[in-house]
């Protein structure tokens, strides 16, 4: 793959975790750069990666090929204002924004001729195992598409979306997601280490069962449902457990914490431009 200049606009987890993905699939480090306001010796990136830096958003942006915009989507009119002084039309601008559809970013970015790609990766990109949704506005050319494509695959398995409204779920299933898991294995090592098991073992058991049962759900071929069945034994130990969660309906609880969710990228879209 021909390797482009990169800028990342935004300093934040994403962006380490775009940065970190890049550099772990050998990715030139001399090619990607790092804009933002708030960037300094001491953030993460600088330390960890050491790369080319600026506290202007336009400082690299000039120069480069792809311009990430990785920022909070509070920020992205001021972000746009600056980034209007320059030409964008021979670049490709890709926006991992939530809630913020092409028209809104088309509006903002008063230029004609601009390429706008949006893309919804999830934080494993860092280790190169993400899931990444994709849109592409119909206009970009097949080669360009086919290089952004080729660059996020390197990250993690990438899905490439026909409705930019698509974007939505998938940043429920992709970006919020692995925080829902998280949240759950974290109140399951509280309860175990309150049972006498101590920080370290109780972090890795709950680890390795949930390598265990990703295993045993890509291998077995049944849906969920029918594998924690297989598990859970008419009135056994594991049943009296989940009879818990069907009491408290979890499976309500989680379907409301998505709708909150969907609301919520719903308020981002009234975004005034």
């Amino acid at each position: 793959m021909k390797e482009k200049k990169i800028n990342i606009i935004g300093a934040g987890n994403m962006s380490y975790a775009i940065v970190s993905g890049l550099i772990n699939s050998n990715y030139k480090k001399d090619l990607i750069t790092v804009c933002a306001p708030s960037i300094n010796n001491k953030n993460n990136i600088i330390k960890s990666f050491g790369i080319k830096n600026s506290n202007i958003n336009t400082h690299y942006s000039d120069q480069a090929d792809i311009i990430i915009l990785s920022v909070k989507p509070q920020s992205i009119t001021s972000v746009c204002q600056d980034l209007n002084k320059i030409n964008l039309s021979k670049k490709i601008i890709i926006s991992l924004l939530a809630g913020i559809n092409i028209n809104i970013l088309t509006n903002l970015l008063k230029q004609d001729n601009i390429n706008i790609i949006r893309i919804m990766p999830n934080i494993a990109i860092t280790t190169n195992h993400g899931i990444i949704a994709m849109y592409v506005m119909s206009k970009i050319n097949i080669s360009d598409i086919n290089f952004i494509k080729d660059l996020f695959s390197r990250m993690g398995m990438v899905y490439q979306l026909d409705k930019e409204s698509d974007i939505d779920i998938f940043t429920i299933i992709v970006g919020s997601s692995p925080a829902y898991f998280l949240f759950f294995m974290e109140a399951m090592q509280k309860k175990i280490e309150s049972m006498g098991i101590n920080q370290c073992d109780a972090y890795n058991i709950i680890l390795e069962t949930i390598n265990g049962i990703t295993y045993l759900s890509r291998h077995w071929g049944n849906t969920f449902n029918k594998l924690r069945k297989l598990i859970s034994s008419k009135k056994g130990i594991t049943e009296s457990a989940i009879s818990i969660f069907k009491k408290e309906n979890l499976s309500l609880i989680i379907a409301n914490a998505i709708d909150v969710s969907m609301n919520r990228i719903k308020d981002l879209k009234n975004l005034k431009t």
